[in-house]
Order: structure tokens, then C-alpha cells, then sequence
């Protein structure tokens, strides 16, 4: 009897703690597009090797380094420092995939900055084109506010939502989403701005790749100088009270991801081993 209940006790435990490892809250990991944590600036895992950004969601989403990657602290461990090197651009790249043709999205980085380059935009996260005109299926940058934003087709129309300033060299996390109602745009777990578009579709084209730290206009430009920290995309909108949670736990703790070793492909559970907040 003692040993049928501890068994039984002990399954229940497994169940609750597979739960607890698959959502948090309201989020699963069936709303993750893509993520990216930068994990191997540490030494802790082998998330990059050969130029390769391992996408740690398990959708396949795969990157690459337009140059050799430099690491700063990050939130959680190791960021990615972005920005301008020589004649080019420290930032990732990743090819399209139909996963990213999104009609709701959130998309979320923690990032530290302390200046912008040029009077335009400074991408954070892009998936957009500018050949023959823009085509945004959604981007978030700064422009002395952080802005989250997208275009729509039939009509076409530039749709944003702004933020606060946050070029001042500190850690801030921004999400900027839509759920096919309102687009708005956090920073640092408050909604700053909300714009009711209640309705619009983004547009997408499957020539768009998404960049991290620049977007492309016939090669990388309007790049963010600073470091950025947990990359995530989602295929539908958040609550306040689930970016909040996203912004507390990061996406590690969040959503139990496990980083896959690209020398051997084995799983390597790292949920924790990050726990510094810098």
C-alpha cells in the first residue's frame, strides 16, 4: 500500500512537473515561433557554432551571423552585441520560413543601448522588404521611441504603436504585439502605446528573412548599437499579464527549452544554469 501510493505520488508530481516545464501561465510553447538566447557566449552551451544561430524553440528556425559574433552580459547570461563593424554589421539573420507569416504576432528582446545611429530607424527585430515600396510583416525599432509595427495590403497602410525612450544604457524589455485588435507596445512590463486597428492583416511576402540588431535594404542597415538578450517571436498576440511573466521568468524558466548541441544533437537541459540577472 505505502509503495502503490508513493508511486502514485510520484506520477502525479511527474505529470505537474512536465506541465509546469511545457507553459507557464498562459503561454506554451506551441505560440513560439522562434527563440534565441545566446546561450553559448557563456560557455554553458553550444547554441552557435560555424556562424550557425540555433533556434532553441524546435521549429527549425536557424540563423546565421553576418559576421563573427561578440558577446556582452546579457540579462540572463550572455546578449549578442549588435551594431556597426567596419563595413558591416554585427546582427543574425534567418531565412523565411511559413511559420513566420504571421496574422497576430508578439515579438520581445531585452535590449541595452545608448545611443541610436543616423536620424531613421534602428531594428531591434525585423521581418520586412523595402523593394518597390515597404512591405512590414511586423518589426519592432527605435526611433527615439521603441515602436512595434507592421503594413497592410488593400489598402495599404503603416501601422504602429510607440513606446518611451530607452536609449540610456540601461536593460529594458520591450514587446511589441497584435492581437488582431490592438497593437501595442511595452516596455519594461507597461503598455505605453495602444493603437485600436482593430482588424488589419499583415502583410507578408516569402522573399522576407527576419533580422536581429538590423533589417535589410540591399544589404544590413539600420542596425541597433548595443546588446540584446532572450529573442522571441509569437504566432499570436500577449496579455499584459503574460509579457509581465515573459519579462520575470525569461524564456528559459518560461518555457523549459532545451538547447540541442549541434556537434552531437544531444538534448541538453540549461532551464536554470542561467540565473543572474545583470
Amino acid at each position: 500500500m505505502i509503495g502503490s501510493t508513493t508511486k502514485s505520488t510520484f506520477s502525479t508530481f511527474a505529470v505537474l512537473f512536465t506541465a509546469i516545464q511545457l507553459s507557464y501561465g498562459e503561454i506554451e510553447r506551441m505560440d513560439v515561433v522562434m527563440a534565441f538566447t545566446f546561450a553559448a557566449g557563456d560557455g554553458i552551451i553550444a547554441q552557435v557554432a560555424e556562424g550557425t544561430l540555433n533556434d532553441i524553440s524546435g521549429n527549425g528556425n536557424d540563423g546565421e551571423f553576418r559576421q563573427k559574433p561578440k558577446w556582452a552580459n546579457g540579462v540572463w547570461g550572455a546578449g549578442l552585441q549588435v551594431g556597426q563593424a567596419g563595413q558591416g554589421w554585427n546582427a543574425a539573420t534567418i531565412p523565411h520560413s511559413d511559420k513566420m507569416d504571421l496574422r497576430e504576432f508578439a515579438v520581445g528582446a531585452w535590449v541595452k543601448t545608448e545611443k541610436l545611429i543616423g536620424d531613421c530607424c534602428n531594428m531591434i527585430v525585423s521581418k520586412e522588404s523595402w523593394g518597390g515600396g515597404l512591405n512590414r510583416n511586423f518589426s519592432m525599432w527605435m526611433r527615439e521611441q521603441v515602436t512595434v509595427g507592421f503594413t497592410t495590403t488593400n489598402p495599404f497602410d503603416d501601422v504602429q504603436a510607440r513606446g518611451i525612450v530607452i536609449t540610456d544604457g540601461k536593460w529594458h524589455h520591450a514587446v511589441g504585439t497584435y492581437d488582431g485588435a490592438d497593437l501595442t507596445q511595452y516596455v519594461d512590463g507597461v503598455a505605453y502605446g495602444k493603437n485600436p486597428v482593430g482588424g488589419h492583416t499583415p502583410s507578408f511576402n516569402p522573399s522576407q528573412q527576419l533580422h536581429i540588431g538590423a533589417t535589410w535594404l540591399g544589404g544590413l542597415s539600420l542596425g541597433t548599437h548595443g546588446v540584446v538578450d532572450d529573442v522571441v517571436v509569437f504566432n499570436r498576440g500577449l496579455t499584459e499579464e503574460e509579457v509581465n511573466t515573459l519579462m520575470e521568468q525569461g524564456l528559459e524558466k518560461l518555457l523549459g527549452f532545451r538547447a540541442v548541441d549541434p556537434h552531437d544533437k544531444m538534448a541538453t537541459t540549461w532551464a536554470g544554469l542561467k540565473s543572474t540577472k545583470y
